[in-house]
Parts: structure tokens; sequence; C-alpha cells
């Protein structure tokens, strides 16, 4: 309510404002100019000056709001192109938390094992598995590790990114094994502890050796790497894929909530009753969250670079009319106060041409002063923007050639009425009304 109110007192004092200067005008009125014949003006008084002005700086507005929407778009649309380094085609993902319902480790550990295999058995099927921390979902973990052969600067263990995966994990996302192995069944409880490590990892703490067969050091347990994967995205699409080791789920004193991943052959919203009926077979009583398609899981991360576009073209699209509606405006009525002049004009011989490039002319000139603003703002405005922008910079010189191009198309069109206008005046009639 207090926002409504406040657009609504907002509304009123900009109609109220925009109307004082014309209702003073009209409380002191010149008798003597009044009485005289006024089919000779020009409209070039200090009234006309101040319209134009108006107009140029709701032309500078919407260049300023063009140029960010141009940013705006470009940089969601390098988001859509971002390799995320696995698959999200085909996709089905959701969130289980039986701890929640009072499962206790062995349980929790028992009933993932019993839904990967339900999951893979779903009609359409090609792989299910599962990981404590959501892919590209602004989720993270860390853990302090020693490893084998790095030493810190402080000498003390080092923070690095990590997840818990079940098996089969990476051959259900479609992330590229490098080198060695993925988690397999056989990596139990009770045998050796086990990792996997990304790229960025083994170049950030390895120097370029063979990740394979060494070992870091997890809460005073030794683990061997065993493969190495490809860098993916990690947490979120803009971020660049950091450092990450990979702990195996069936080697965890401590089970976590799960969320899980079905790959699938036919398109993954067919599969969703037959995952519900899955879990539910296990346990009615059982909550399943988030249920969705990956794809609907990465447009959820970039939220909020789809809402401040969709935004900022909108209100880019609003100032942008309102623009055309004042040069329409304005040069309307110059045009109709002009017209004893026009006439003048074009008994003495001015083209049709002429006329029309006239009218044009006081177009351009408030197009180039309001454009000249409006760039010198963007220039300053959109480096508050730079932090929100992906793969560009705020003076990318595409967008603003783009927003100037449009506008100024759009001057030309909305000057264009008035303009044929002032050159179909018959001299013969608008000097004898006059």
């Amino acid at each position: 309510m207090r926002v409504l109110l406040f657009a609504l007192a907002a509304s009123l004092a900009a109609g109220v404002l925009s109307g004082l200067y014309p209702a003073l005008k009209t409380t002191k009125p010149d008798v003597a100019a009044t009485l005289k014949d006024e089919g000779g003006r020009t409209g070039t008084g200090a009234a006309s000056r101040l319209r134009k002005g108006l107009v140029a700086a709701q032309i500078a507005v919407s260049l300023l709001l063009l140029i960010s929407a141009g940013l705006f778009s470009k940089s969601l649309l390098n988001l859509s192109r971002v390799d995320l380094g696995f698959r999200t085609d085909h996709l089905l993902t959701f969130s289980l938390s039986p701890k929640l319902n009072k499962y206790d480790d062995a349980r929790t550990a028992a009933l993932y094992e019993q839904l990967l295999a339900r999951l893979t058995a779903v009609p359409g099927a090609e792989s299910a598995s599962g990981s404590n921390i959501p892919a590209i979902a602004d989720s993270i973990s860390s853990l302090s590790i020693s490893i084998d052969g790095f030493t810190p600067a402080d000498g003390n263990a080092v923070d690095v990114n990590t997840a818990v995966l079940a098996p089969d994990y990476f051959r259900t996302l479609g992330i590229p094994l490098v080198a060695g192995r993925d988690f397999s069944l056989s990596d139990a409880a009770k045998t050796p502890g086990v990792t996997i490590v990304n790229q960025a990892f083994a170049r950030k703490f390895l120097n370029g050796r063979d990740p394979l067969g060494r070992s870091l050091t997890l809460a005073k347990k030794r683990l061997q790497i065993v493969g190495v994967i490809a860098d993916t995205k990690y947490s979120s699409v803009k971020e660049a894929p950091p450092a990450v080791f990979y702990t195996a789920q069936r080697q965890q004193d401590q089970q976590q909530a799960m969320f899980f991943y079905l790959r699938t052959r036919t398109p993954p919203e067919n599969t969703a009753s037959a995952v519900r009926r899955a879990v539910a077979e296990l346990d009615a009583g059982l909550p399943l969250r988030n249920l969705r398609t990956m794809d609907a899981q990465i447009r959820e991360n970039i939220f909020e670079d789809r809402i401040m576009t969709q935004l900022t073209a909108l209100f880019a699209g609003l100032a942008a009319l309102l623009a055309g509606a004042g040069i329409y405006g304005v040069l309307a009525y110059n045009v109709a106060r002009r017209t004893r002049e026009i006439g003048i004009r074009a008994a003495l011989g001015a083209t049709t041409r002429r006329v029309r490039a006239m009218v044009l002319g006081e177009a351009v000139w408030m197009l180039a002063i309001g454009a000249l603003f409006g760039l010198a703002g963007a220039a300053g405005a959109t480096r508050l923007l730079a932090s929100q922008l992906f793969g560009l910079q705020p003076w990318d010189p595409i967008v603003y050639l783009a927003a100037t191009a449009l506008l100024t198309a759009l001057t030309l069109i909305s000057a264009y009425l008035p303009a044929r206008a002032a050159s179909a005046v018959d001299p013969m009639t608008a000097l004898r009304n006059e």
C-alpha cells in the first residue's frame, strides 16, 4: 500500500509540475500581442526552447535506459552460451532430507542405495546418481585439507570446495573423465579412502604433476586421488570453475541430504511422476523437494540477470515511446504555430523537400543534444553495472551504437508526420486563414 500511495503521489506531482508553467503563462497574458495578428509567430521563444529542452532530456534518459537494456540483454545472451562443463539436457533433479524424518545414518545410506536402484529402473532412464551439493544452485561446501607435495605459504591446511558423490555421478551429468576412474560400488566404508579432483585442483595444488596416486588428508583421514575430471561450473554460471575435490558417499560415516540426478532418454518431465512413485514406494511420508529439470535450475540460477534484463527493457521501451510522443507533440505544435511562415516560404519557392528538412532539422537538433547528454550519462552510469554484467564491458561499442541507431530511427519516425504535414501546407489557404 505504501508503494502504491507513493507511486500515486509521484504521478500527481509530475502532472501538477508539468502543468504549472503553462498555467502561470495564462495568468499573465500579453494583451497587445494577443490583439495583434499571431500568425507570424515562429515558435522560437523561451517556451519553445523549454519544450525542446524537455524533449532532449527525454531522449537522454531514453538512450541511457536503452544502453542499459542492451548491456543486460547481451550479458544474458552470454550467460546462455556458457559452457557449464556438463550436459543439462534430459536431466531431472530433486532432493531428499531423510534425517528430517528421524532417519539415522545407516537407514539413510540404505534408503539412498534402494532409491538409486529404483531410479535406474524407471522407464526411459539412462543413469542416476546424487550429490550433497546441488550443481549450479549457489550452494558451496569447503573443507580444510592437507595435500601431499603442496605447502601453503602459512603452513596451514587449505580450504577447498568439495562435494560428496554417489557412484556414477560424472557419467550421469555428462562430465568427462580426464584420467583415472569414477566412484564405484566397491568404494565402501571399509575400503581405503579415495577422492577425485578436477583439473583446476591439479593446476592449483600440484603444479602440473600427475595427480593420480597422490594423497590428501581430510580430518586425519588419507584419501588417494583415483581420478581427474574436466573443469565444470560449481555453484554459479557466472563464476569460473574453482578447485574441487570429491569424496565417495558410500565411504561417509555421516549421511547428509542428497540432491539426486536422473539422466533420461525421453523428455525428463515425462519421468517426474515415476520418480515420485519410486520415492513413495520406499517411504510415502518422505517429502520430495525441488523436483525440476536441470535447465529449470540453471534458469533459476540466473534469475536476477533475467529479471533485470526484462525490467530494464520495459523501462527503456516506455521511455523511448514517451520520447517519441514528445518529439511528435513538439514538432506538430510548432508546425501548427508556423503555418503562416511555412505558407510564405512555399509561396516564395521553398520546395516540399526543403520544408520537410526544416522540420526534421529541429528533431535532429533535439536528438543530437539529447544523445550527447545520454551517452555521457551512460558512460558514467553503466560503470555501476560492471559487476552485474557477464562477458562484456560496460562501454561495449556495439550496444552503444545499436541503442543510438534505434533512438535515431524512432526520432525520425516521430518527426516524419509533422514534417509531412508541414510540406502539405497550401500557401493560399494558409495566408487566407491567417
